[in-house]
């Protein structure tokens, strides 16, 4: 993270919660899960704190746990989340962020490691469900785009 956050006391409980109300981590080995929680973080941000940048390195996926975060793909377009998971391409094989990532407000996320990531991401469907959450993002973006009509100018007119 670009920004002065601050790390909450992981207090194990909250991890857990956190990681048992999404369902994409039941598909993993449970030993896998629980090995894995031991390096996961709660962070916590305030309103425009930056969690990454575009073309930064990868360091983490985050999972939303509270809070609204606004994401830009590309220059000019902007899309809010407020749940699921952001930063997947730190667990698809890029090695940068594709966009740039800002709390809209107070900010819970649960920092997950590239490299606990990358472990969990042997499973299948993990790794399936974060790529599909990467598309879905891209493909909201893509629809709050606003269209533009081109001006087609027709013979007499």
């Amino acid at each position: 993270m670009t920004s002065d956050n601050s790390t909450l006391p992981n207090t194990e409980s909250d991890i857990v919660k956190a990681v048992e109300n999404e369902a994409i981590f039941w598909s993993c080995p449970r030993l896998d899960v629980v090995r894995a929680m031991a390096h996961m973080e709660l962070v916590s941000l305030k309103h425009a704190e930056q969690i990454y940048v575009r073309g930064q390195k990868v360091n983490y996926t985050y999972l939303i746990i509270s809070g609204v975060i606004s994401i830009s793909n590309r220059p000019g377009e902007v899309a809010e989340l407020t749940q699921g998971f952001l930063g997947e391409e730190a667990l698809v094989g890029m090695t940068c962020y594709l966009g740039s990532a800002v709390a809209r407000g107070d900010l819970r996320l649960l920092a997950i490691p590239k490299e606990v990531g990358i472990g969990l991401s042997q499973t299948t469907a993990f790794r399936e469900g974060l790529v599909e959450s990467l598309n879905n993002r891209i493909l909201q973006q893509d629809r709050t785009e606003p269209f533009k009509r081109p001006l087609i100018k027709t013979p007499g007119s």
